[in-house]
C-alpha cells in the first residue's frame, strides 16, 4: 500500500498544477494520507477534510493509533494559483492537480510551534 501511495504522489508531481482562483472551487470533501516530513515520506495519518464556501475548513486526522484529532482553519487563494492555509497547529500551502480524472490536493505545511514539516495528499470524495 505504501508503494501505491508513493506512486500516486509521483503521478501528482508529473501533472500540471491547476490554478485556484477562489477557494469556493474546492468546497467539497477530501480524504487521503499524510504525515511528517516531505510529501514522499511514509504516511502515518489519514486526513478527512471538508473545504467550505467561506474559505474555512474542518478536518479530522486519524492517527496510526486510531485516535481521531479534529482541526479547523482558513484558506486563501494566492495570485500564483496555490492556496495558503492556516490551521490550529500548522500553516502551509496546497496545490490542486487532476490525476486520472480526479482532483487531488497536495499540501505541505509547518508546525507553528516546532517548525516541523508535514504533508498530505487528498483526493476529492464524490
Amino acid at each position: 500500500m505504501a508503494l501505491m501511495i508513493l506512486l500516486t504522489a509521483h503521478v501528482a508531481f508529473a501533472q500540471p498544477m491547476v490554478a485556484v482562483q477562489e477557494v469556493a472551487s474546492s468546497s467539497v470533501k477530501w480524504k487521503g494520507p499524510g504525515g511528517p516530513g516531505a510529501l514522499v515520506s511514509k504516511p502515518s495519518v489519514i486526513v478527512e477534510q471538508t473545504n467550505n464556501l467561506d474559505g474555512t475548513y474542518e478536518a479530522v486526522i486519524t492517527l496510526s493509533s486510531g485516535q481521531r484529532v479534529p482541526s479547523k482553519g482558513t484558506m486563501k487563494a494566492q495570485p500564483d494559483g496555490t492556496v495558503a492555509y492556516e490551521g490550529q497547529a500548522t500553516t502551509g500551502t496546497w496545490r490542486l492537480y487532476v490525476v486520472d480524472g480526479q482532483r487531488v490536493i497536495r499540501a505541505e505545511a509547518k508546525n507553528k510551534t516546532t517548525g516541523a514539516a508535514t504533508w498530505a495528499e487528498l483526493t476529492e470524495i464524490k
